[in-house]
Formats: structure tokens, sequence, C-alpha cells
């Protein structure tokens, strides 16, 4: 009594109750899904296949007696919940990927680091500070030997190498395993990375459009542009350009992708688009509800249920981001800078970017602010 859905390539909920033996799970399968398995009184010699890289989170919740089941090798994640309540587990293969992914992406995360030092030293920077660059692009953290951070070697090149490798860093490290895995589908189905990357091209197709007046030509725009819009949004904080000259419209831009950050998985911080999609799709969700009291409807993720308890915990996320923001702002304030100096500053700080707007720029510091301001602002610094 299984369905499965061939678009999502997920197995979806089985009829819930009851005694189940000797479950072969289709080889086509590659996740399973929310429930799946959710209350079976028994379970009892599952087969699963080697496609299957997602176990969604109470997949088998509440399964009273459960036994005989072999987990993939390939297996990337499993779900917190996965197995919550099962009274009896008996004979559970854990897949020996589980201990070795940590590793590999260490080894994804090394190697990509040492092909942007070469890319560096291909593009006239010195060893020191292509290892200095490429670690600090690697951990999203944007320190540079250089006052003038990436600006200072004035070289288009090298604003596109850093750019590139800034963006790849800002991804969610499970899909570099997925690749390694030969699973390209999923990483380019993925909704975070196509949200991610969308967010990249529109942002700077934005700014690039309206700063092309401060530069004068549109290749000139577009590499600043570029470079500035993915240091924000991971978080990186690598200056190429005095983005305070930049119009208003552009500023406002970057402050929001103070605001949404990079993946999960990732280096970077801020709010991270997966949260912000669970978040949106929650809203809209419930908005939906309002409307129709009576309908029922389930969040979907990558063409997983998502858990409400899930959905719960992204939205008190983002209930204490925002209190945790204006407490801050409010206190800093008593300095007397303006509020685009202090909102700035805060977000700056509390998502780990580095630069922010007006006095804390990127030709700025937060030199002028007060020790106890300086104590908020290392209070909001996770």
């Amino acid at each position: 009594p299984a369905e499965f859905n061939a678009s999502s390539r997920a197995l979806k909920a089985i009829e819930t109750g009851g005694i189940l033996t000797d479950v072969e799970i289709p080889g086509s399968v590659e996740q399973i899904d929310f429930l799946a398995f959710h209350n079976c009184t028994s379970l009892e010699n599952i087969i699963i296949p080697d496609s299957v890289v997602s176990l969604g989170g109470s997949a088998f919740s509440g399964c009273k007696n459960l036994r005989n089941i072999e987990l993939p090798d390939n297996l990337v994640s499993i779900g917190s919940s996965a197995f919550l309540g099962c009274e009896s587990l008996t004979s559970i293969s854990l897949p020996s990927s589980l201990a070795t992914i940590e590793h590999k992406l260490f080894e994804r995360c090394i190697a990509l680091t040492a092909i942007e030092v070469v890319f560096l030293l291909l593009g006239g920077m010195n060893l020191y500070d292509s290892i200095i660059h490429s670690f600090s692009t690697a951990g999203t953290g944007g320190f540079s030997n250089q006052n003038a951070s990436v600006a200072a070697f004035d070289s288009a090149y090298i604003d596109g190498v850093i750019t590139v490798f800034m963006i790849l860093f800002g991804i969610n490290f499970n899909m570099y395993y997925l690749l390694l895995l030969k699973k390209v589908k999923a990483v380019f189905t993925n909704e975070e990375v196509r949200t991610y990357l969308g967010i990249v091209l529109g942002a700077t197709a934005l700014i690039t459009i309206n700063i092309i007046s401060v530069y004068g030509n549109v290749f000139k725009a577009f590499r600043y542009a570029v470079f500035q819009v993915a240091a924000i949004i991971t978080t990186t904080g690598f200056v190429t350009a005095n983005f305070e000259l930049w119009p208003e419209f552009s500023k406002s831009i970057l402050l929001i992708l103070m605001i949404v950050g990079a993946c999960a998985g990732s280096t970077g911080g801020g709010l991270k688009v997966a949260r912000l999609l669970l978040i949106f799709k929650s809203l809209t969700r419930n908005i939906r509800q309002v409307i129709s009291p009576r309908k029922v409807e389930l969040v979907r993720n990558n063409g997983a249920v998502v858990d409400e308890k899930i959905l719960d915990n992204a939205n008190a996320y983002l209930a204490a981001y925002v209190v945790i923001i204006i407490i801050s702002t409010l206190l800093i304030s008593l300095d007397g800078f303006d509020f685009e100096t202090n909102m700035s500053a805060v977000l700056a700080c509390f998502n780990n970017i580095g630069p922010g707007l007006e006095d804390v720029g990127p030709m700025g510091s937060f030199f002028g602010f007060s020790p106890f301001s300086k104590l908020v602002l290392i209070f909001d610094m996770p």
C-alpha cells in the first residue's frame, strides 16, 4: 500500500497501523518521506536501496517493534525524530557513510580551498596572500591582511575568483557530498540551492542596473555588484568598493542580504536560506488556512513533508532573532549615531558579516562606539 511519487522521487505515507514484513522499497526512491512508516505496530525485514540518500523526520516514529533494517551506505541525512517513540529496536544497521561524511566534507573543503589558492596565484597574488584570502573565503570570515581588503589588489580577475568561491562556500556542504555520489539532479533540484542562487542573481542584476551611473559602464558595475552581493549574503565581508557611495536602493538590498545569509550547512551566517524558506512556506500555509479553515495542508521541502516541530523551531528562531536585533539597536542608540549606523552595526555583528553602513561602512569602523555598545555588539556575535 505504498504510494510512490516518481516526480519527487520520494516514498510517501504508508498506511498507518498494522504489521508490515518483508518490505522492499523501489530502487528509484531517493528519500523516505516524513511519517512514511508512522505508527506501524510491527515493522520487520525492510530492504532500503542504495538510491536512498535522505530519511525524513518521524519516518519510523511510533513503530512499536522495529527489526532487521539495514540503512544504505549512501544515506546523507537522518531526520532528528526518525526513530522517535520506537519501543523496540533490533538489528538496526547504521550506514558506515555517516561515520565518514564529516571526513569527506572536510576533504571537499580543503580541496576547494587549495583550488582557490592556485587560481589566486595565477592572478599574480603571492602565496602568503593567496593562502590568507582562500582560508578567509572558505570560512566566510572576511579577514584580509590588507587595510583596503580585496580592493587593495585592484584586479578584476582576483575579484572574480574570490566571488565564485564565496558563492560556492555559501552552499550547503551536503550538496558536494551528493555530487560525489553522482546525485547531480538532487543538487540542482534542491529548493534551498535554487533559491540561494536566484537571490544572488536577482540582487546582482538589480544593483548592477542601479549603480551603472556610478561607474560609467555595465561591466565595472557588474564586477563590483556581484562581488559585494556574494560577500554580504555569504557573510564573508570582503570589500572591493565603497558601497556607502551607492544609491539607497542598492544599500537597501545589501541590508536585506545581511539578514538572509547563506545556505544551512555552510560556513555562512545570517538567518539561512533554508530557514527563511520554511518560514515563508509556513506563513503562506497559515494564511491559506485562515481563508479556508477546514483545509488541511502540509508544508513540504524538496518534496518531503516538514515536521511541525521543525516549523515551530524556525518561527521561534525568527522571533528571537527580531527581539535581539531590536533590543541591541535600542541599546547602542544611546551613543547618538543615526539609525542606519546602529541597525547595520547590529546586523553586521549578529550575522558575522563585518562591514555595515554609514559610520560602520566599508571605509568606517566601530571605533566610535562606547565600551557599553561594544559589549552589546560582542554579545551579538554568535
